[in-house]
């Protein structure tokens, strides 16, 4: 994910944009329409609304709106300084999922037309889980995003999902087709939680 945004140079392999090779590392205008969550959210010792908008003068309506798709609404009411309440040094006065919902409002807030999530939601109730996918599912045709997750919750609905094992892609596919082709994601799905040899699944919504 990192070479797919930019952050990284790619070592080897191409990617093409519309036929075309396509180097995101050297992109000036890929980053400015990504959203990127990473399972490891950093923050800066500042109110949770600049750690969210990166600006003290930020768009209230577009604030309350990345608030409730991220499900933070409830917190923010409930503390008393609000948005304006301190995160701390990286984030300590927040739990994981506090932080991880930050991250998810902070790519919501910036609406991208790209969203990329690393296991954005491992440190969430399978609720609230739940309904942010709902959020996901609620944006298709406005929004393509990448889900990578040992967790089917969070891939289920997606429009392909990718199985990885090794390395290497095994399977690819919708949920109800893959419970029925893949043993090794009809297992999965059945335990909910992944066999020790399974990297990772990787799940897209397209814009439609």
């Amino acid at each position: 994910l990192d070479v797919l945004t930019g952050l990284q140079r790619a070592a080897r392999g191409t990617f093409l944009c519309d036929g075309s090779p396509f180097d995101p590392f050297e992109s000036a205008c890929l980053p400015k329409l990504v959203g990127y969550v990473p399972q490891s959210i950093t923050l800066v010792d500042a109110s949770i609304a600049f750690n969210i908008a990166f600006v003290e003068d930020y768009d209230k309506a577009r604030m309350a709106q990345a608030l409730r798709m991220a499900h933070l609404t409830q917190l923010v009411d409930s503390l008393p300084g609000g948005l304006q309440t301190p995160a701390g040094e990286n984030g300590t006065r927040l739990s994981g999922g506090q932080k991880q919902r930050i991250g998810l409002a902070r790519a919501f807030y910036h609406q991208p037309a790209l969203l990329l999530l690393d296991e954005a939601t491992s440190a969430l109730d399978p609720l609230t889980e739940r309904e942010i996918a709902r959020e996901l599912l609620d944006l298709r045709g406005r929004l393509a995003s990448i889900t990578v997750s040992h967790r089917i919750a969070a891939v289920k609905e997606c429009d392909e999902i990718i199985v990885i094992e090794a390395g290497r892609v095994i399977a690819k596919g919708r949920h109800n087709a893959l419970v029925q082709s893949s043993q090794l994601y009809a297992d999965m799905y059945r335990s909910q939680h992944a066999p020790a040899d399974l990297e990772s699944l990787i799940g897209m919504h397209d814009q439609g």
